[in-house]
């Protein structure tokens, strides 16, 4: 992985840790993402963060292993303008659009 900085704007409240890491690359599968944040390479607004789960909001900045760092922002323009996959259904579960 190079190093990167790259965006996620939410469509929701909040987006899962382990979700956001799978979305932009940083791990192949949930086992892959839940590893990264055990061993402490994941931080969160600076802080290493061990919850796998961690609701991740609009505002915050994750770092993983220092060579990709993603900014969560909050929608901006209505859904029709933004091109997407579906959302995920799951109860409490957000949505997410990333760019790079």
């Amino acid at each position: 992985m190079t190093d990167s900085h790259e965006r996620c704007v939410l469509r929701g409240e909040y987006i899962a840790l382990d979700q956001l890491l799978k979305l932009h690359g940083a791990a192949g599968s949930g086992g892959e993402a839940h590893a990264l944040v055990d061993a402490g390479e994941v931080r969160v607004d600076g802080a290493v963060d061990t919850r796998r789960r961690a609701k991740i909001r609009a505002g915050q900045r994750v770092e993983v292993s220092g060579a990709l760092t993603i900014d969560v922002v909050a929608i901006r323009a209505p859904l029709s303008s933004m091109s997407t996959d579906q959302p995920d259904r799951r109860r409490g579960a957000s949505s997410a659009v990333c760019s790079r």
